[in-house]
């Protein structure tokens, strides 16, 4: 079940709605950051009422992601906007269930999906955060 997340935005839809101009990878702390802009036009609550927002999408702790060719993306029918939560997500249950040091089982993992212009990204990591800037 796809959830669509309410950010300050409101909630993101659309194919041109996020784009992202840089991927990062760290490991202290561990983590995956994307930093591009959002189409104001294309959230339900575009309060700063500017054309494009920047913005910087950190994901604490990724254990798994893969990304896709927009096009390409097997579940597309599924996505109500371009970023959201899995609910009951076989594919998180399915990774924990991988686990043979039983390091993750016990913790607290979210299955998201962010759908940029051009790709669309599964990732299983324990949160995120999204800052908007508004300058």
């Amino acid at each position: 079940m796809y959830i669509p997340i309410n950010t300050q935005l409101g909630i993101i839809s659309g194919r041109d709605a996020i784009y992202f101009n840089e991927q990062k990878f760290s490991e202290s702390p561990y983590g995956m950051t994307f930093t591009g802009e959002i189409a104001g036009a294309l959230c339900s609550y575009n309060h700063l009422y500017k054309e494009w927002v920047p913005y910087t999408l950190s994901f604490y702790f990724p254990i798994y992601y893969v990304c896709y060719e927009l096009d390409l993306y097997p579940n597309g029918r599924y996505l109500k906007s371009s970023f959201s939560l899995v609910k009951e997500s076989a594919l998180l249950t399915s990774i924990l269930e991988k686990d043979i040091t039983g390091k993750f089982k016990h913790q607290d993992f979210k299955h998201f999906v962010f759908a940029t212009y051009d790709y669309v990204y599964e990732i299983i990591a324990r949160d995120f955060k999204l800052e908007i800037n508004i300058s």
